[in-house]
């Protein structure tokens, strides 16, 4: 029964519902476990915040990176939010929760259309919504800061489900365009999308060369432009390539795998072989190339992240909570390469199941760890905002070390602007 293929419109039905229980869930843990104060690189949002409502936007770090990352429009987005609220971070929350249901809603469209329920069964199904609706998205969502991460990952799904549209017009040139852009200005990650890019619009055998030329144009723009404004790297040693490498597969198997950090990376090389020859193999690689997309910019994201984290902070950093928003991309397009090329038949079916069986439990496994590590960041985050409520404005100096990195001349300054403006904690002080 869980194995039997969908017919088209159970399939439909049975994905759009089971995404909307599973957004809801998100939207309520998100809502019971948001941070509920302006904390670490958050902070940093305050000094452009004063110099927009000072009129000197233009002076302040709005076009600065930040981090290695360029936020500009996460920052536009993030300015307005917190004047709509005066400073109460759950209404960036709600916006990332917002922007993970379009990446959501564009996901299972695809999905939809690559009728991966219908060969797959409920199985594939929920593996794939429950992959979508990642639990650990929460380590992400409950920060209101993370909207940049959102808007990078809902602009990446736009333009590469564009990009693999049956029929590419102009249109969906242009919008995919725009959808990187937006997604680029908010968060550096998306610098996978260039490769991506290229990939799959040199895959499109049903186009001509000239039109794969021509939409291949703006994306080699984009990359050289984002090549002209990184540093020139230093060379890489064979030690370096292995642990460039680890990092990668540390990084992709983080999804499924955190808690297992040695089975991990040997989890996400299999699947990285295996989805590739699914897809050389697919009867249909047409119907592939979303799938191979989504694949092949959760991998290069994490070549991106090895090659600016391994050096400064080993292999192991690649298994941070938050970079599963990234990571659960590379198995959901590893689901889609399995069952979208192909009509599955019963044995083959059952052998393509398998292993997705094995995936999504991991992946439960995971999400339960993540769960407890997000209920503690929560929990934590009010205990300092009821202490700050108790000490300013003499706070004491290892308190104001864990509000910013260890400097607490910052945090004190930050902590001003935070009362000035009578943004939380400051603005419910008199109600704890």
């Amino acid at each position: 029964m869980l194995l039997r293929p969908l017919s088209a419109r159970m399939a439909t039905r049975f994905l759009v519902t089971s995404a909307v229980c599973m957004a809801v869930l998100l939207l309520t843990a998100t809502w019971r476990r948001h941070i509920p104060m302006m904390l670490w690189d958050h902070l940093d949002l305050l000094p452009i915040y004063v110099a927009w409502q000072n009129g000197t936007l233009a002076q302040s770090d709005l076009l600065h990176i930040h981090g290695g990352h360029l936020h500009t429009i996460a920052y536009a987005v993030l300015l307005v939010t917190t004047a709509l609220s005066h400073g109460n971070p759950l209404l960036d929350c709600l916006v990332s929760w917002c922007l993970l249901g379009l990446y959501g809603g564009v996901l299972v469209r695809l999905a939809i259309r690559s009728k991966i329920a219908e060969r797959g069964g409920i199985i594939a199904a929920l593996a794939l919504v429950f992959l979508i609706f990642h639990p650990a998205h929460l380590a992400n969502l409950q920060w209101g800061w993370q909207v940049a991460v959102f808007l990078c990952l809902s602009g990446a799904v736009v333009a590469i489900g564009l990009l693999t549209e049956n029929t590419l017009s102009v249109m969906h040139c242009i919008g995919a365009v725009i959808a990187g852009c937006i997604a680029l200005l908010s968060f550096a990650t998306a610098a996978a999308l260039v490769p991506t890019a290229l990939i799959v619009l040199a895959l499109r055998s049903d186009l001509s060369l000239s039109k794969r030329m021509f939409a291949a144009l703006p994306w080699l723009a984009i990359g050289i432009a984002v090549a002209a404004t990184t540093s020139g790297a230093d060379p890489i040693d064979s030690n370096s390539l292995f642990n460039l490498c680890l990092y990668v597969f540390n990084f992709l198997g983080g999804a499924i795998a955190r808690f297992a950090p040695g089975v991990a990376p040997v989890l996400a090389l299999g699947a990285f072989v295996s989805g590739l020859v699914f897809f050389t193999r697919a009867d249909n690689r047409k119907s592939c190339l979303p799938w191979l997309g989504l694949f092949l910019f959760a991998f290069f994201s994490a070549a991106l992240a090895a090659l600016g984290r391994e050096e400064s902070f080993g292999t192991s950093q690649a298994f941070v909570t938050r970079y599963i928003s990234f990571s659960s991309l590379y198995w959901i397009g590893w689901i889609g390469l399995l069952y979208a090329g192909t009509g599955v038949q019963e044995p083959s079916r059952f052998w393509r199941t398998t292993p997705v069986v094995l995936v999504t439990l991991l992946a439960m496994i995971d999400a339960s760890q993540v769960s407890r590590k997000v209920a503690q960041v929560a929990a934590d985050a009010r205990v300092t905002m009821l202490t700050l409520c108790a000490q300013y404005p003499v706070v004491e100096p290892d308190l104001l070390g864990k509000i910013y990195f260890d400097q607490p001349k910052i945090a004190e300054q930050r902590l001003g602007m935070l009362a000035d403006l009578g943004f939380p904690p400051f603005k419910t002080c008199a109600r704890q």
